[in-house]
């Protein structure tokens, strides 16, 4: 939907307040990726009749920072703490949770842990304090402190955050992916057992998204791996491969196909690496991080030429995270 389509919709609504708020449910929605038409709600939000000042201002500023965060983080992190801090006074509170959350989320992109983990538990007890009043969903912040804590290694800490995340949340879709996280926690504290138990059963769900899909199946075979169970972690790895292929998944296709030709070349089956090596190699489209791309390399050079195993590869494979969602 355009940046037309939601002005003539806006149009029909007689209320001010209810155009306010459809503005920015609606731009939050259809153009969040579209900066230039933000900044021109921004604008209009301003320019409405009928509204308080410093609500307009308020949620004036919210848009603009939703703009920004596209164009420079630093200015987006400036019109969030505004934001933030009319719409608490204006008790917004449901506006002012997702600001917070927000505002952590970016600091955690930008390494700022500390303030982070502030503002997501300063959310938390602000949320719990308003029971009543709030529908913005507590266990949003547990699942992004759960992330935050993956960062920095606290695979403990991370696990307890994701537990907490589950305990409000039915959907077997959002359970699987949070089940996956807290499965690739207990993967790094070595407890491979534990993280194949918990994450097992999401296998029996059928109508799961096809990402959750492939990371549940990547992440078991992973496991599966290192425990040495090399045909049960093949057979999910060649699940997972298929799945991303399939269905042209951009930020985990490179990775499930990157431990499939590691598998075969380790199971000695070169052909069957080499034709993975050309699906690395055939789709200008693939997302890859960097030590994807040296693993591609190494895929065809161990298929094509027969050399011997290079030392640093099955380590770097092990440290793949599908958990990108």
């Amino acid at each position: 939907m355009s940046l037309q389509d939601i002005r003539a919709e806006i149009n029909e609504i007689e209320s001010a307040e209810d155009k306010l708020y459809q503005y920015v449910e609606m731009s939050n929605r259809y153009l969040r990726n579209a900066p230039d038409s933000m900044l021109l709600v921004s604008d209009e939000i301003r320019n409405l009749k009928g509204i308080e000042e410093q609500k307009k201002e308020a949620f004036s500023l919210f848009i603009a920072a939703s703009a920004w965060r596209l164009l420079d983080s630093d200015s987006a992190l400036y019109y969030r703490r505004r934001a933030s801090e009319k719409l608490r006074k204006l008790n917004e509170h449901n506006s002012y949770l997702m600001v917070e959350n927000l505002r952590a989320t970016q600091l955690t992109l930008q390494r700022d842990y500390i303030q982070a983990e502030s503002l997501y538990f300063n959310a938390i007890s602000y949320r719990e304090n308003l029971e009543e009043e709030v529908e913005y969903p507590v266990h949003y912040f547990y699942g992004n402190l759960g992330n935050l804590y993956v960062n920095v290694g606290a695979h403990d800490l991370a696990i307890d955050m994701f537990e907490k995340f589950l305990e409000y949340e039915d959907n077997p879709q959002d359970r699987c992916n949070i089940l996956s996280k807290i499965s690739t926690s207990f993967t790094e504290l070595g407890d491979f057992e534990k993280s194949i138990e918990i994450l097992s059963p999401c296998l029996e769900y059928e109508n799961l998204a096809p990402p959750i899909k492939a990371i549940v199946r990547g992440n078991l075979g992973r496991n599966y791996e290192m425990k040495g169970d090399s045909l049960r972690a093949l057979a999910l790895f060649e699940d997972a491969a298929s799945i991303t292929t399939r269905y042209r998944i951009p930020n985990i296709g490179s990775g499930n196909l990157i431990r499939l030709g590691h598998r075969y070349m380790e199971m000695g089956k070169l052909q069957k690496a080499d034709s993975v090596g050309q699906l690395l190699n055939g789709d200008p489209s693939n997302f890859m991080r960097p030590n994807e791309r040296i693993l591609q390399k190494m895929i065809g050079l161990r298929s094509l030429k027969n050399v011997s195993v290079l030392p640093q590869m099955p380590s770097t494979v092990k440290k793949l995270n599908m958990n990108l969602i």
